[in-house]
């Protein structure tokens, strides 16, 4: 007569903890890029409406319209500084040129870094 051996079938509880922490941690780290994106999608939209504004004003100055992109962003989530932001003439209208960066910190030497740079322009 044979014995059967019990096989363990499933998942142990260590494997299933294991995919829990793995899945949680991919999640909270996704939400955060997702939000990045989202974050440079505001950032094209006020930079488009902005000038649109511009567009329509004929006495439109590159300082008036540093100054109305960063009066808008104010208003979002977003940190944009001064120096982020670049106005410039290009072919008969304008051009805003934003460079800004968000960091994730994933622990005390390991971050995610994230370029959200946009380039919009619109000819007057």
């Amino acid at each position: 007569m044979r014995i059967k051996k019990n096989k363990m079938k499933g998942f142990s509880p260590f494997s299933v903890l294991f995919l829990v922490v793995l899945f949680g941690l991919v999640g909270i780290y996704g939400i955060q890029i997702a939000l990045g994106l989202i974050d440079q999608q505001s950032i094209r939209q006020a930079a488009k409406v902005t000038l649109q504004d511009a567009k329509t004003d004929d006495s439109s100055t590159v300082g008036s319209i540093k100054t109305s992109f960063l009066h808008r962003m104010n208003s979002t989530t977003v940190e944009i500084t001064d120096d982020d932001v670049t106005v410039s003439r290009a072919d008969n209208g304008f051009e805003i040129d934003v460079e800004h960066t968000k960091k994730i910190k994933m622990t005390d030497h390991i971050h995610i870094v994230m370029d959200l740079d946009v380039s919009e322009t619109t000819a007057k």
